[in-house]
């Protein structure tokens, strides 16, 4: 059996990423339930608590991967810890670990050392980390402070922002941005232990976080919806029997 590097700190962020992951997959299985029976109301706070813990997971994910003794060292942990925002520690994890895997120096940019396409990919992650996550990794707190509906612009309990958020994700569009998170965090893990399937590893992983973003607007929720409401009203048992009937 292969024995892998380990230490007290990321023992300790892997329990605790466990149990956010415990209680993540409760809350996703009463919100599709909630959608199966049709339930709104429950449905729409489900789509609240869903993305506040799903904040919750982010943040936990991230702490694993920064502590994981086969990634980063203490210098680097320093980097990533230096960013005042989730996002933007994110951003500095996968620009890191591009930075090991690749060889770049600490003063030379990456649009400069890396391959065109390699270069291409890592930007568009960067993106997605400052724009369609941004909300779920950095916005948390506000979800936790109560700001369900208004937002506060800043410290301040009188500067709410002009608009109510939009921050109103369903079940699918939720979906895809844990998928996002969970891949994200492969590719970080991969580029930081350099392995030997790297480019194959790569590609599958790139084309993984691609198909994810191209679910996050929730669009194929109407069909979730619509199936998961068929499989409430076929008939239960063997023989064809349905409910009440003999």
């Amino acid at each position: 059996m292969t024995s892998y590097p380990t230490s007290p700190n990321f023992l300790k962020h892997a329990a605790n990423l466990n149990a956010v992951i415990a209680a993540l997959t409760q809350v996703e299985r009463a919100h599709k339930r909630a959608i199966r029976d049709h339930d709104e109301p429950s449905e729409m706070a489900f789509r609240k608590v869903h993305t506040l813990l799903l904040g919750v997971y982010a943040e936990a994910r991230l702490r694993k991967i920064i502590d994981d003794p086969t990634g980063f060292n203490d210098r680097e942990r320093r980097l990533i810890w230096s960013n005042r925002s989730q996002e933007q520690r994110w951003v500095t994890a996968v620009e890191l670990a591009a930075r090991r895997h690749y060889q770049v120096l600490t003063h030379e940019e990456l649009a400069n050392v890396l391959p065109p396409l390699a270069l291409g990919r890592i930007e568009a992650v960067s993106d997605l980390l400052v724009g369609e996550l941004s909300a779920i990794i950095t916005d948390r707190n506000r979800l936790a402070h109560g700001q369900w509906v208004w937002q506060l612009r800043s410290s301040s309990d009188d500067q709410f922002s002009s608009t109510p958020h939009d921050y109103d994700y369903n079940y699918e569009a939720l979906r895809a941005r844990r998928s996002l998170l969970d891949k994200i965090g492969e590719l970080v893990n991969l580029l930081c232990v350099s392995e030997p399937t790297f480019d194959r590893e790569f590609n599958t992983l790139t084309r993984n976080i691609e198909d994810a973003r191209s679910k996050l607007d929730g669009m194929t929720y109407p069909e979730l919806a619509a199936q998961l409401r068929r499989s409430r009203q076929r008939p239960s048992g063997r023989g064809g029997r349905a409910n009440g009937q003999k």
